[in-house]
């Protein structure tokens, strides 16, 4: 089953014309060395943004190494199979 578009349905995900953007809470704790010697751990939080193009962008891709025989051979079936 081939999936052309999808959507998330969440309340840190916000969709707009040009871009997708997602809010994201990382939880951790840290060891810290206290006074006389005690060990504390604290409990901390750090807030993410992360945003996307909704347009794909083309691909490129470099094959380095490609220039034997079974490599020429493959590059021109796929691009015999593109045109």
């Amino acid at each position: 089953m081939k999936v052309d578009e999808f959507t998330v349905d969440a309340p840190n995900v916000e969709y707009s014309e040009e871009h997708i953007t997602s809010k994201y809470e990382y939880g951790n704790t840290k060891l810290v060395q206290g006074e006389g010697g005690k060990w504390v751990v604290k409990p901390w939080k750090e807030s993410f943004e992360f945003r996307t193009k909704r347009k794909v962008p083309k691909l490129g891709v470099m094959l380095v190494g490609w220039g034997g025989n079974n490599g020429t051979t493959l590059t021109a079936g796929v691009l015999a199979n593109k045109l």
